[in-house]
């Protein structure tokens, strides 16, 4: 990710994924998945998605993250260009 951030690797982090287009509510068009911080330099942070199919909470926030599933129809909404 290009960010002016610079997590150490193993940082947790809750990430909201939004698609900026499309007439749906903001909830509709994003999602907020946990991931961890595995890399950094001079551009930014690589992050890697924690996913769960449990309802198990890494990052022990207090909001639920999304899992395989709802990641992949997030994704899936995106790629039909009805995010």
């Amino acid at each position: 990710m290009v960010t002016e951030e610079r997590w150490y690797p193993g940082t947790l982090i809750l990430m909201t994924l939004q698609h900026e287009e499309g007439g749906e509510s903001s909830v509709e068009r994003s999602i907020a998945v946990h991931s961890r911080a595995v890399r950094w330099g001079n551009d930014g942070v690589g992050l890697q998605f924690i996913l769960q199919d449990s309802a198990a909470d890494p990052g022990g926030s207090q909001v639920q993250a999304a899992g395989k599933r709802e990641l992949d129809q997030f994704l899936a909404r995106l790629r039909q260009g009805k995010s």
